[in-house]
Protein backbone atom coordinates (compact mmCIF):
# COMPACT_ATOMS: atom_id res chain seq x y z
CA UNK A 1 0.00 0.00 0.00
CA UNK A 2 2.04 3.14 -1.17
CA UNK A 3 0.87 6.62 -0.49
CA UNK A 4 1.97 9.60 -2.06
CA UNK A 5 3.35 12.79 0.09
CA UNK A 6 1.66 15.89 -0.24
CA UNK A 7 3.75 18.81 -2.28
CA UNK A 8 6.46 20.11 -0.28
CA UNK A 9 6.07 23.36 -1.31
CA UNK A 10 5.04 24.59 2.14
CA UNK A 11 7.42 23.29 4.48
CA UNK A 12 5.08 23.79 7.84
CA UNK A 13 2.14 22.90 5.94
CA UNK A 14 1.32 19.79 8.21
CA UNK A 15 -0.05 16.51 6.13
CA UNK A 16 -3.59 16.27 6.60
CA UNK A 17 -5.18 13.37 7.45
CA UNK A 18 -2.53 11.51 8.95
CA UNK A 19 -3.48 10.40 12.49
CA UNK A 20 -0.12 10.21 13.91
CA UNK A 21 1.24 13.66 15.26
CA UNK A 22 5.42 13.92 15.07
CA UNK A 23 4.48 17.72 16.37
CA UNK A 24 4.20 15.74 19.73
CA UNK A 25 7.32 14.21 19.90
CA UNK A 26 10.73 15.65 20.66
CA UNK A 27 13.42 16.86 18.58
CA UNK A 28 15.80 14.85 19.16
CA UNK A 29 13.77 11.87 18.65
CA UNK A 30 12.84 13.48 15.07
CA UNK A 31 16.13 13.70 13.90
CA UNK A 32 16.77 10.28 15.23
CA UNK A 33 14.00 9.90 12.55
CA UNK A 34 15.82 11.53 9.69
CA UNK A 35 19.19 9.79 10.85
CA UNK A 36 17.59 6.28 10.70
CA UNK A 37 15.48 6.87 7.31
CA UNK A 38 18.18 9.08 5.60
CA UNK A 39 15.30 12.14 5.38
CA UNK A 40 17.02 14.62 3.29
CA UNK A 41 16.48 17.85 5.40
CA UNK A 42 18.36 20.91 6.95
CA UNK A 43 20.49 20.22 9.40
CA UNK A 44 19.31 23.41 11.33
CA UNK A 45 15.66 22.90 10.39
CA UNK A 46 13.27 23.73 13.49
CA UNK A 47 11.04 21.41 14.94
CA UNK A 48 7.91 22.28 12.85
CA UNK A 49 9.32 22.16 9.96
CA UNK A 50 10.98 18.11 10.81
CA UNK A 51 7.46 17.12 12.17
CA UNK A 52 6.17 18.50 8.91
CA UNK A 53 8.78 17.05 6.35
CA UNK A 54 8.86 13.80 8.91
CA UNK A 55 4.70 13.67 7.94
CA UNK A 56 5.07 13.75 4.71
CA UNK A 57 7.82 11.14 4.70
CA UNK A 58 6.20 8.62 6.60
CA UNK A 59 2.82 9.06 4.21
CA UNK A 60 5.69 7.84 1.39
CA UNK A 61 7.16 4.62 3.40
CA UNK A 62 5.41 0.98 2.00
CA UNK A 63 4.65 -1.46 4.69
CA UNK A 64 4.02 -4.86 4.42
CA UNK A 65 0.71 -4.89 6.20
CA UNK A 66 0.31 -8.67 6.82
CA UNK A 67 4.40 -9.09 8.05
CA UNK A 68 3.77 -6.36 10.82
CA UNK A 69 0.60 -8.42 11.91
CA UNK A 70 1.75 -11.31 11.83
CA UNK A 71 4.77 -10.35 13.42
CA UNK A 72 2.92 -9.18 16.19
CA UNK A 73 0.56 -11.47 16.68
CA UNK A 74 3.78 -14.07 17.01
CA UNK A 75 5.18 -11.93 19.67
CA UNK A 76 2.12 -11.63 21.25
CA UNK A 77 2.07 -15.99 21.68
CA UNK A 78 5.59 -15.59 22.95
CA UNK A 79 8.04 -15.94 20.04
CA UNK A 80 10.41 -13.35 21.00
CA UNK A 81 12.70 -14.23 18.51
CA UNK A 82 9.97 -13.26 15.47
CA UNK A 83 11.31 -9.76 16.09
CA UNK A 84 15.03 -10.09 15.00
CA UNK A 85 14.44 -12.58 12.23
CA UNK A 86 11.98 -9.98 10.77
CA UNK A 87 13.55 -6.67 11.19
CA UNK A 88 12.99 -4.76 7.95
CA UNK A 89 9.12 -4.77 7.40
CA UNK A 90 9.48 -1.44 6.01
CA UNK A 91 11.33 -1.30 2.97
CA UNK A 92 13.97 1.75 3.87
CA UNK A 93 17.58 1.13 4.52
CA UNK A 94 18.62 2.34 7.68
CA UNK A 95 22.31 4.79 7.15
CA UNK A 96 25.76 4.05 8.60
CA UNK A 97 25.24 6.40 11.82
CA UNK A 98 21.93 4.85 12.75
CA UNK A 99 23.40 1.89 12.48
CA UNK A 100 26.54 2.91 14.59
CA UNK A 101 23.46 4.50 17.05
CA UNK A 102 21.30 1.59 17.77
CA UNK A 103 24.57 0.22 18.17
CA UNK A 104 26.09 2.59 21.17
CA UNK A 105 22.20 3.14 22.62
CA UNK A 106 23.08 2.05 25.76
CA UNK A 107 26.35 4.09 26.24
CA UNK A 108 26.33 7.11 27.85
CA UNK A 109 26.40 10.18 26.08
CA UNK A 110 29.14 13.19 26.99
CA UNK A 111 28.11 15.09 29.85
CA UNK A 112 25.37 12.65 30.98
CA UNK A 113 25.33 11.24 34.55
CA UNK A 114 26.38 7.73 35.34
CA UNK A 115 25.80 4.90 37.85
CA UNK A 116 26.93 2.12 38.69
CA UNK A 117 26.34 -0.60 41.40
CA UNK A 118 29.74 -0.97 43.59
CA UNK A 119 29.32 -3.98 45.36
CA UNK A 120 32.11 -5.15 47.95
CA UNK A 121 33.17 -8.99 48.60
Amino acid sequence: MSKTAPAANARNAYPKGLTTDFRQISPQNLFDYVEYFSVSIRPDAPAPELSCNIASHFLTIDVDEEAVLGGFLKTCDGEKDYADDNKVVVNAVPSVMAHKRKRAKAAARPGEQVAAKVSRR
